[in-house]
C-alpha cells in the first residue's frame, strides 16, 4: 500500500476510478452524518487489486465530526491546498469534502495543485479569487470532458 502522492501524474481513467471511489467513500460517510474535513493526498492510500485495478483507502479521520444537516459548521479545519471557500468564509456543510475531492482529481490528472503559492494566506486568497487555470502543456492532453468535470 502506498500513499497516493508518490506518483506524479495519473491518467484520466485512473483519476476517474480514484475520484469515483472517493465520492463513494464520502457518500457512505455522509449517510452516517460524518464529514471528513481533511481529504488530501496524504490521507489516501492506494493499492492494486489482483485484476490490476486501483483501490483507495481514505484514512485519518482526526478532523472529522458528526454533523446535523440543518446546521452549518463554523470551525476552521482542513489543509491549505484542499480547503473549500466556504470553510474560509466560516459557514459550511458536508459539501466541503466534495471541493477537496475536486482538488485531488485536478492534482492527480495534472500533477499540480489548482491553487498553489508559498504561504497559506496566498493559497487561501487564490482559492477565493482565482479562476481555474491549466498549464498549456496539460490543457492540450486533457479531454474536453475531463476539463469540464474539473471546472
Amino acid at each position: 500500500m502506498e500513499a497516493l502522492l508518490e506518483k506524479k501524474r495519473f491518467t484520466e481513467d485512473e483519476t476517474r476510478s480514484i475520484t469515483r471511489q472517493l465520492l463513494e467513500a464520502i457518500k457512505y460517510c455522509n449517510s452516517k452524518n460524518i464529514v471528513h474535513k481533511d481529504i488530501k493526498l496524504e490521507n489516501i492510500l492506494l493499492t492494486t487489486s489482483s485484476s490490476g485495478s486501483l483501490i483507495i483507502k481514505l484514512i485519518d479521520f482526526g478532523c472529522s465530526e458528526y454533523y446535523k444537516s440543518s446546521e452549518n459548521m463554523t470551525e476552521f479545519s482542513g489543509s491549505a491546498f484542499y480547503i473549500a471557500p466556504e470553510v474560509l468564509i466560516g459557514s459550511y456543510n458536508e459539501q466541503c469534502d466534495i471541493w477537496s475531492i475536486g482538488v485531488i482529481a485536478f492534482t492527480l490528472v495534472t500533477g499540480a495543485f489548482p491553487f498553489d503559492d508559498t504561504t497559506d494566506e496566498k493559497i487561501f486568497d487564490k482559492i477565493m479569487k482565482t479562476k481555474l487555470k491549466y498549464r498549456k502543456s496539460i490543457k492540450k492532453v486533457l479531454s474536453r470532458q475531463c476539463r469540464k468535470f474539473l471546472k
